[in-house]
């Protein structure tokens, strides 16, 4: 069984187990999981531009608590009895076999590595004197002696497949092991080591689209960052586009601003001053950033996208810090990802639904916010 499986497996038990997420985050239950990866981060937030809260060896059994709301690629964790998030693709369910053999190599000492190239001992029959036909190599080279099994590789999935690219490139991997796919969220081609140089074509939504010395594929930005901006490619990623670099100014398709429909949003959002930080929430019972934006838009007759990333790619019109209106969207982060969004009232101030203990405030655009301030949208 591969590790997408083996997630799906841990993805179902947490289906099945959803009456558990209201014990204590120490009560042991079937949505236990396993770490498969060398080491993996524990982050505050789902995505690599959180804060790192602490890391989890091979063999580090963790509870599952959900999925991320704004990422379903990772989960939020319990590990240690710190609540976090982590990526899921490196998280399997502890009933697996993968799951036992991370378990023993952690216990003794070995590294992913060496556990990889060395086969189990049950791999070889006790009790026949010969080898197991299944232990023969599929390919013999004539003259030689075949090889002992234990001193031939295994290669258990493309994904053991490590990558690295020797052509142009403008952008760094970030994080070991990282996948490289046909397609969006599809078949694994290989994987990339911490470090590597790859060439991004173009950057739609959360994926990258990369070519890998003539193969293209897709690699999750979370794990990509970029010498400098890119726009979409409208060509073939096979060769640089000379015209890569964004334009500094806006589109002239730019739209004018609304001020009765803006002033309608900022006066909306006003009335949810106050209204707790939910993770994931879209009420006013509570609202995470994006949750609010969503929320307010919606009242207002707008459809926009859900999550932060989403509101940055696809709705609305960029504007610039100077041209911000009230009613805009402001997005934070960096051109490859935004994990932060508010709304523009005026007066170099926006309203926004900051983080987990606080509520729904008005702060001045200023300091670290203008630091991380990327783009505003205009919806109105």
């Amino acid at each position: 069984m591969n590790k997408e499986k083996k997630r799906s497996s841990l993805l179902l038990a947490l289906a099945l187990s959803a009456s558990v997420l209201v014990l204590p985050v120490s009560a042991r239950s079937s949505c236990e999981g396993v770490v498969t990866a060398s080491s993996l981060n524990l982050r505050s937030g789902a995505g690599v531009g959180y804060s790192l809260l602490g890391t989890a060896q091979r063999g580090a059994t963790l509870t599952v608590i959900g999925i991320a709301t704004e990422d379903s690629s990772w989960f939020k964790v319990n590990y240690n009895g710190v609540v976090g998030y982590m990526d899921s693709n490196y998280i399997i369910n502890s009933d697996s076999s993968e799951a036992a053999a991370a378990i023993a190599d952690a216990a003794a000492g070995v590294s992913p590595q060496t556990a990889a190239a060395t086969p189990a001992p049950t791999l070889t029959p006790e009790a026949t004197p010969s080898p197991a036909p299944t232990l023969t190599p599929v390919e013999e080279i004539p003259g030689t002696a075949t090889p002992a099994p234990t001193l031939t590789p295994v290669v258990q999935s493309s994904e053991d497949t490590i990558i690295t690219p020797s052509g142009a490139s403008n952008a760094t991997i970030k994080g070991d092991m990282v996948r490289f796919r046909a397609t969006p969220g599809g078949d694994i081609l290989g994987s990339f080591r911490d470090g590597t140089r790859i060439y991004v074509d173009s950057v739609s939504g959360v994926w990258a689209k990369v070519n890998c010395d003539g193969t293209v594929g897709y690699v999750n930005g979370n794990y990509v960052t970029m010498d400098r901006d890119i726009t979409p490619a409208s060509g073939t990623a096979a060769t640089p586009a000379a015209t890569a670099t964004p334009a500094a100014t806006p589109a002239p398709t730019l739209r004018p601003v609304n001020s009765t429909g803006g002033q309608a949003i900022v006066d909306t959002a006003m009335q949810f001053l106050g209204v707790p930080y939910v993770w994931g929430g879209t009420s006013p019972s509570g609202f995470d950033c994006s949750g609010l934006c969503y929320y307010v838009y919606q009242l207002r007759g707008y459809s926009i996208q859900r999550v932060a990333q989403n509101i940055y790619t696809s709705s609305g019109t960029a504007v610039s810090f100077e041209q911000l209106a009230p009613g805009d969207i402001i997005c934070f982060g960096n051109s490859s990802y935004v994990w932060h969004v508010g709304i523009y009232v005026g007066n170099n101030q926006f309203i926004h639904a900051p983080n987990t203990g606080s509520v729904v405030r008005v702060e001045n655009l200023s300091g670290t916010y203008k630091t991380n301030f990327v783009c505003g949208k205009r919806i109105v």
